[in-house]
């Protein structure tokens, strides 16, 4: 039987901000399961939201297993209609999270929170808060400029994947779209609860991973485990990240990487970090970047 006593746990950031590394860490825990990036969920949403699903299940099914990504979850069907016809779901949302629990029960006993990690929940995150009031969300902000570094990276390599990211390649346009980002997960924060939202830093998280990792657990109200630390360790035993992604995630299967903290300094030249600066000014003076 599904456990009544389980939340959802949504992280936030813009892409190549530390989401997956994040991700990795909390659910090296026990009592966490953040499966790979999906899409689904808001995919499927306008669709099926104001629906009975009583007696949409097949229907709800056949889609599912035509989004992008879910895949990668490894989730026989037949095993999951049984699954979610037991518990006879009867709106959107009960559903989605009979989807979370079936994956986490092939990976743990007990179970607290489940979730997930997409840079889309940003453009929607209302629609999380929607289906699941109760949610906690977890912000992880990354200093732009690095980011920017990260997404000029990536956009020179040559990535053959169906599930590559498609990112901004001027330094104009990742100022404004991780501004735009950071601006409204800033105004969103503002909107509700305290205790449904916590905010970190990746550069704190590479500095003192003990210490952040351990203020992330009160926040949960969870036992902090060493085992959250070993989180390269764990991907590499038990494949956590889908090798699909692994082409421009590769960072993962090894401990923090410090090196990546104020790389711009090294690769962006000063005109493009005025351009950048002029753009995302605001932001990054609110996270003390500038």
């Amino acid at each position: 039987m599904v456990n009544p006593d389980t939340h959802p746990l949504f992280i936030l950031g813009n892409p190549r901000s530390g989401t997956t590394l994040l991700r990795l860490i909390l659910t090296s825990h026990p009592l966490i399961h953040i499966p790979p990036e999906s899409h689904f969920l808001l995919w499927l949403y306008e669709k099926y939201s104001t629906c009975d699903m009583q007696s949409r299940i097949d229907s709800f099914l056949e889609d599912l297993y035509h989004c992008t990504k879910f895949e990668t979850w490894n989730i026989e069907q037949k095993e999951l209609q049984h699954f979610i016809q037991q518990h006879s779901p009867r709106t959107y949302g009960e559903i989605i999270r009979l989807v979370y629990l079936f994956h986490s029960q092939q990976k743990r006993n007990t179970l607290r929170y489940w979730g997930d990690k997409n840079a889309l929940w940003i453009e929607k995150i209302d629609i999380i808060q929607k289906l699941f009031p109760e949610t906690k969300f977890i912000h992880i902000v990354r200093d732009g400029r690095d980011v920017a570094c990260s997404y000029l990276e990536l956009n020179q390599r040559e990535i053959h994947s169906v599930y590559a990211p498609k990112l901004p390649n001027t330094i104009e346009g990742i100022a404004d779209t991780w501004s735009k980002n950071v601006a409204f997960l800033t105004q969103f924060q503002a909107r509700i609860p305290e205790q449904h939202f916590y905010v970190i830093k990746y550069e704190a998280l590479l500095e003192y991973p003990q210490e952040i990792v351990q203020n992330i657990c009160q926040f949960l109200d969870i036992r902090f485990t060493e085992k959250m630390l070993e989180y390269y360790k764990n991907n590499q035993k038990d494949q956590l990240e889908p090798v699909e992604f692994l082409q421009w995630k590769e960072k993962i299967n090894a401990p923090f990487v410090k090196e990546n903290i104020g790389k711009y300094r090294k690769i962006l030249s000063q005109a493009q970090l005025d351009r950048f600066t002029r753009i995302a000014y605001n932001e990054l003076r609110s996270f003390d970047y500038i």
